[in-house]
């Protein structure tokens, strides 16, 4: 039977085939079922393809990636994603994308750099949800 998000992701990469452009619906799909099925490396890899292809990408998909990179403890990615990574496909990081920051870097054992996506956050006007006050907290 296999994993459902591999077999997603291998559709995803046929489209090419079928003379189908991804657009921000497909990525979206294929990057979700990459952090439903943990694989935050591809999640970011579509990310870069999303980008260099100039297919479109909204904050949703892009934070379904750091979402994944936040529950892999990859806290290095989840933080690059609120700040270079944001910039790189024209987006404005929201309080989920720092969400999955701040628990990354706090699942990391990186509490300072929890605290300071925290402090980021509120410094660009972003209103926290609990769940990011109580990542900071646990921090």
């Amino acid at each position: 039977r296999g994993r459902p998000w591999q077999r997603a992701v291998a559709l995803f990469g046929q489209l090419s085939d079928l003379v189908v452009r991804p657009d921000a619906v497909s990525f979206g799909a294929a990057i979700s079922a990459c952090a439903g099925g943990r694989d935050w490396q591809r999640s970011l890899a579509l990310v870069a393809l999303a980008q260099s292809s100039r297919g479109e990408l909204d904050l949703v998909s892009f934070n379904a990636a750091a979402s994944a990179c936040g529950r892999a403890r990859r806290w290095d990615w989840a933080l690059h994603l609120i700040g270079d990574g944001a910039v790189d496909v024209g987006l404005e990081p929201d309080a989920v994308t720092y969400l999955a920051a701040i628990d990354g870097c706090s699942q990391g054992s990186q509490w300072h750099l929890s605290l300071a996506a925290f402090e980021s956050m509120l410094a660009r006007g972003i209103p926290p949800s609990i769940n990011a006050v109580n990542a900071a907290i646990v921090a």
